[in-house]
C-alpha cells in the first residue's frame, strides 16, 4: 500500500493545543447528510456515513468515486444538538482507494472545506501522485491532508439552538498524462474544537 502525506498545506503550522482541546459536552448529531457531484450524484445513494455524530472524527464510504479522468464528490453535513459557545473545524482528511498510473501519468487531488454561512473562508488542500516510471503504479493508496491552523474554516459560534450550520467538503481527484485510473472508497474527517 502506498501512503501519501503530501499536501500544499500539510507542512504548515502545527495546530495550537488550545484549538485541539477537548470538545463540548454535547457534540452535534447529523441532522442532514446530502451529497452532490459527478462522483456521487445526489440521487445515487453512493455515500454512506459510519455514524451520526460530529465529535472527533467522521467516516464516509463511496461506491461510485472512480474514473480515468476526473470526478468530484461534495458532502454537505448539518449538525444540531451541540453545546453552545463552541466552534468546530475540519483539521484533516484521509482518503483511501486504489490508483493505477502508467509512466508519465499523475493523479492530482483537491479538497475544499467551507461552511455555507461563510463560503469565502474556504480551506483548500491539494497534492499529487506522480508515476515517473519505469514501472506503473498499481496499488492501494492512503492520502492524508492536514489543514494549517491559520487556514482552518471554522463554523459559526454555536448558539443555544445547537445548530452548527452546514459543513461542505468537496474532494476532486484528476488524472493527467498518458493513462491512469482511480477508485476512492472512503474518507475520514478529523475535527478540532475551540471556545468562542
Amino acid at each position: 500500500m502506498v501512503r501519501i502525506a503530501h499536501s500544499t498545506l500539510l507542512l504548515a503550522a502545527v495546530v495550537p493545543a488550545l484549538a485541539t482541546a477537548a470538545g463540548p459536552d454535547k457534540v452535534p448529531r447529523i441532522s442532514s447528510l446530502q451529497f452532490s457531484g459527478s462522483g456521487c450524484p445526489n440521487s445515487s445513494g453512493s455515500v454512506r456515513s459510519s455514524g451520526d455524530a460530529l465529535g472527533d472524527t467522521q467516516c464516509f464510504t463511496f461506491s461510485q468515486l472512480g474514473s480515468d479522468t476526473t470526478e468530484n464528490c461534495e458532502i454537505h453535513v448539518q449538525g444540531t444538538g451541540a453545546s453552545s459557545g463552541w466552534q468546530v473545524a475540519v483539521q484533516g482528511v484521509t482518503y483511501k482507494g486504489d490508483v493505477r498510473l502508467t509512466p508519465g501519468t499523475q493523479l492530482d487531488y483537491f479538497t475544499q472545506i467551507y461552511w455555507s454561512e461563510n463560503a469565502a473562508a474556504t480551506a483548500t488542500l491539494s497534492g499529487h501522485v506522480i508515476c515517473a516510471g519505469p514501472n506503473a503504479v498499481k496499488d492501494a493508496v492512503t492520502i492524508q491532508q492536514t489543514v494549517a491552523a491559520s487556514d482552518a474554516a471554522w463554523s459559526k459560534c454555536i448558539g443555544d439552538d445547537g445548530n452548527t450550520g452546514i459543513l461542505n467538503v468537496n474532494f476532486r481527484p484528476a488524472v493527467s498524462g498518458n493513462d491512469g485510473h482511480f477508485d476512492f472508497n472512503s474518507a475520514d474527517w478529523n475535527f478540532q474544537w475551540r471556545r468562542c
